[in-house]
């Protein structure tokens, strides 16, 4: 097994098929990270929550973060990160279009207010607020599996050098970007 960076492109792709990610946000130097359902279109991503940590967190710092993931076994997965920020979406002609973004993207999901709505005990069921994430920058990692003879003779020619060695041609080595 390899691991081996995305495109650009393939990150972008890998994220408009999810929907589930984890959103980072931190206050006071104190990070916080939650499940989330989002959703992409253009270069942002959409989600909708109810009042509480996280909101409030981003309100006082917008700048979050964003991680995705997708993994078959222990040795075939793909992750990207997403550095972005914060921007709610509240009920006003200036974020009239956005709002429908937002809302044409939920209704995609049957039940889409669900669980961010869902009362928490005994407390009353809470409306929604939109937001979405303005994409900064991304990267992605994945495994690639080792199939060519080439690749196998260096793979065993790796895996005889001291782990130092190692560390460092993976630092040393470039990698390919282009798409």
């Amino acid at each position: 097994m390899l691991i081996q960076a995305m495109t650009e492109p393939e990150c972008w792709a890998m994220l408009g098929r999810n929907r589930i990610a984890r959103l980072a946000c931190a206050r006071d130097n104190q990070p916080y990270i939650v499940p989330l359902r989002v959703d992409l279109d253009g270069d942002s991503l959409y989600g909708y929550a109810t009042l509480g940590q996280k909101i409030e967190w981003m309100r006082t710092n917008p700048l979050v973060c964003v991680e995705c993931e997708e993994s078959v076994s222990d040795r075939q997965w793909s992750t990207v990160i997403v550095r972005g920020r914060y921007e709610e979406l509240p009920n006003t002609p200036e974020y009239a279009i956005a709002r429908g973004v937002a809302e044409r993207l939920f209704h995609k999901h049957p039940m889409w207010w669900e669980p961010a709505t869902v009362p928490l005990g005994n407390s009353a069921r809470r409306a929604p607020i939109a937001f979405r994430i303005h994409v900064d920058g991304l990267t992605g990692r994945r495994t690639v599996q080792e199939d060519s003879p080439h690749d196998r003779q260096d793979s065993a020619r790796r895996d005889s050098q001291p782990v130092w060695l190692i560390r460092m041609w993976h630092r040393l080595r470039p990698t390919r970007t282009d798409a």
